[in-house]
């Protein structure tokens, strides 16, 4: 990968622990995860004085009649459930999140190390990671500048060290997804690479039988290569299996932040129509509670946010996609694979 790639995920990797998102460490060296008590006993300090933070929220007037304040209120409580549900994870389930991770890496390398990525994947992978990476971290941005402003009236305080916590809280959510689709992402690039040879596969599959006809290859080579193909169709088989099963572990690890970034988009939706039809009382609203530079990055961060949402919801799909597509290819070419090895057939 690029330099500036590798610099990115490392950026990622350092806000993660500095917000107590993650509890654990990555060695470089090896890929693999791990705990340490320093650590350990930061992200527990971390997600006690998030958690502490809720009590800012006794401070929010719930008595408002304005439509957009509502939604912007269950938005803030959307974004504590989700960080409480993940601080909670990484204690409750901590063991089994960095098992999952290491056998996502472990796998990635075993399978590459057999299976080396061809020059055309690596840079789709390696550009598909890149825009997520940079549509995320101009969403942190905007994100950052805009709960600014929203922490501030919205708990009534002016400190800026209160502030703070209540920002990283804003953002944590976006820190978590973009976690997640780098896992999505490696996982999707095995499954790219699995189809691919499956391909390749049944391409020289389907030129045995002429070759055979017009006796271009012995009957020994024929069985050979019959028995390399079993072998490989064998391997990619279980590749792909170990992924599908290592990739709804994963998924399971992220459904509660998932659905609450999707009940986001619903009512970040609501609100967006509702103040797209003018009038003075919401003309009104917006002077007393944004200020100008407010309303004006906030449309370009909202139309960042949904082409970054539909890169994830795209990854997110194609994984399925992906983990069926070879069956479907090994079903829709059987009529024309050779009847020539029972291995093969078999496999």
């Amino acid at each position: 990968m690029k330099r500036s790639t590798n610099f990115m995920l490392l950026t990622l990797y350092l806000i993660s622990l500095f917000s107590g998102i993650t509890s654990y460490c990555y060695d470089h060296a090896t890929g693999e995860m791990y705990t340490t008590p320093i650590m350990t006993i930061y992200s527990a300090l971390v997600g006690i004085g998030l958690m502490a933070y809720v009590t800012f929220f006794y401070r929010i007037d719930y008595n408002t009649t304005s439509l957009p304040l509502q939604i912007n209120y269950v938005l803030f409580a959307i974004r504590i459930l989700s960080l409480v549900f993940t601080i909670g994870y990484n204690w409750c389930q901590r063991e089994e999140f960095v098992c999952n991770l290491n056998d996502l890496q472990r796998t990635h390398n075993n399978f590459f190390s057999r299976w080396p990525m061809s020059e055309k994947l690596q840079q789709k992978f390696e550009k598909t990671l890149r825009l997520k990476l940079h549509m995320g971290y101009v969403i942190l941005v905007g994100t950052l500048l805009t709960s600014y402003e929203s922490v501030k009236y919205h708990f009534k305080i002016d400190g800026v060290l209160l502030v703070i916590p209540g920002m990283v809280m804003c953002y944590a959510i976006n820190i978590v997804m973009m976690n997640y689709y780098i896992c999505i992402a490696s996982m999707n690039v095995m499954l790219l690479a699995i189809n691919e040879e499956m391909e390749k596969i049944l391409k020289v599959c389907s030129s045995l039988k002429p070759w055979q006809h017009s006796q271009q290859i012995g009957p020994g080579a024929l069985i050979t290569q019959c028995c390399k193909l079993s072998d490989d169709v064998d391997d990619l088989a279980m590749s792909q299996h170990q992924v599908y099963l290592l990739g709804n572990r994963i998924n399971r690890m992220f459904d509660i932040q998932t659905a609450c970034v999707m009940l986001m988009v619903y009512l970040t939706n609501v609100a967006a129509f509702y103040m797209s039809i003018p009038t003075a009382q919401k003309n009104q609203l917006i002077i007393a509670h944004y200020s100008g530079w407010i309303m004006t990055i906030a449309p370009i961060f909202m139309a960042i946010y949904y082409v970054d949402l539909a890169i994830f919801m795209r990854g997110m799909f194609a994984f399925r996609d992906l983990c069926h597509q070879a069956g479907e290819m090994l079903r829709e070419s059987a009529a024309y694979w050779p009847a020539m090895d029972i291995r093969l057939e078999e496999s």
